[in-house]
């Protein structure tokens, strides 16, 4: 594995290639200069993601359900430094999904895992709008 970090076309080509259920335009909000750089973390630095969900209004305890679900879970996956779920104080059908991989590898098995495959499918039925995410400045450990 190289220890360089993923352009945001080559992370469109990793979601694209591991086959998640992503509409395109889709990505294209959610990956956007505003919101992402384009070098996301130099080698010894950690990778830092910020999902923000919106949840049905009907579909809100499903959501909040399987967000926890899916947190716990990548927790117990080998290489996930953290993954933790926030709720909105201002707006409680607003999700952040907070998650630290120490390095790019665990992203990689994290973005091509099974479990995160199942999640993209269900949050379709629970979300009134886009998964907005957010690739943060790396952080040193």
């Amino acid at each position: 594995m190289s220890s360089r970090a993923l352009s945001l076309s080559e992370l469109d080509g990793l979601i694209e290639l591991v086959g998640l259920p992503v509409r395109t335009h889709t990505l294209e909000e959610a990956w956007t200069e505003a919101t992402t750089p384009d070098r996301i973390a130099a080698p010894d630095e950690q990778f830092l993601l910020l999902v923000c969900m919106r949840a049905r209004p009907e579909r809100e305890s499903q959501f909040e359900e399987a967000i926890v679900d899916f947190a716990e879970f990548t927790n117990r996956l080998s290489g996930t430094a953290t993954s933790t779920v926030h709720r909105s104080a201002d707006d409680p059908l607003t999700w952040y999904l907070l998650e630290r991989f120490p390095d790019q590898e665990a992203l990689l098995r994290h973005m091509s895992s099974e479990h995160l495959r199942r999640f993209q499918v269900v949050q379709q039925t629970f979300l009134e709008a886009p998964v907005e995410v957010f690739f943060l400045a790396g952080t040193r450990p």
